[in-house]
């Protein structure tokens, strides 16, 4: 039968699961930047994604979460959102627990041919059920990243967004073509020497015109040096129902639980 042994278990294993019908977002406040994106439901509200932007200066990020009943999978990620608003070095942290879920159920076939039936056809045979059909209980799946289930993964915890600064010496020059008009901005190596306005200069092979003196300066460049979410799947199958949860995720500061779920017919 379904939902029987495994649907007990998984009730009684403290995953902490939040059995809600959408998601539920929860209150933020201090930050008027932070811009809660919505949930979007897809494939007969069997999956569900949301997104939350924070684009504030020097701290702008992006988080990302995905539930699919269907595939059977869960996911959070973050990812950096603007670049350019950063200053400094900046690691952003947070946790994220998943949980996939398959539920156990029982398959017949013919005793002499092997052809599977379903537990309606096999049962209403003329005659005796137990000479004709063998059932077989097709064992369910859980897979979580939640480090107090019994069905403990492994897998991290960890949210972390690490974005570092390093510095790099530009030598730029405001100039045009030899034979153009248009204004361009070229970069030159490093260790080439000053041009002055109105001078010559080659960068390859197209010969330029100095429209400003060229300059050296230090350049802020910004790169995304450390990036982990989580994620958690089991194989799905049409014959079995089967749930995806994010049993909650917070990062910095900003929280948020969902699941979704797939009856089989």
């Amino acid at each position: 039968m379904r939902f029987k042994n495994l649907t007990i278990i998984l009730t009684l294993t403290c995953l902490s699961l939040v059995a809600l019908a959408g998601l539920v977002i929860l209150p933020i406040t201090g930050n008027c930047e932070l811009f809660k994106h919505g949930r979007y439901y897809f494939n007969d509200n069997t999956a569900t994604n949301f997104m939350v932007t924070e684009d504030s200066k020097g701290a702008s990020w992006q988080i990302y979460a995905y539930i699919d009943a269907k595939g059977v999978s869960a996911s959070i990620s973050p990812d950096e959102y603007n670049v350019s608003h950063f200053t400094k070095n900046r690691k952003f942290t947070g946790t994220g627990l998943v949980t996939t879920f398959r539920d156990n159920y029982t398959w017949y076939h013919d005793l002499l041919s092997g052809t599977p039936f379903i537990s309606f056809v096999c049962n209403n045979f003329s005659m005796d059920p137990s000479l004709s059909c063998l059932g077989h209980e097709a064992p369910g799946e859980i897979n979580t990243n939640h480090p107090a289930s019994p069905y403990y993964n492994g897998e991290d915890t960890a949210l972390i967004l690490d974005i570092q600064m390093s510095k790099v010496v530009k030598h730029i020059c405001r100039a045009r073509k030899r034979e153009s008009r248009e204004h361009l901005t070229v970069t030159l190596e490093k260790g080439d020497p000053i041009v002055g306005k109105g001078s010559k200069f080659r960068v390859g092979s197209t010969t330029y015109v100095a429209i400003n003196e060229s300059v050296k300066a230090t350049v802020h460049i910004f790169t995304v040096v450390q990036q982990g979410g989580v994620n958690a799947s089991v194989e799905f199958n049409k014959e079995a129902n089967s749930s995806a949860h994010v049993d909650i995720f917070d990062f910095e500061g900003f929280s948020e639980s969902g699941s979704v779920w797939y009856n089989a017919p």
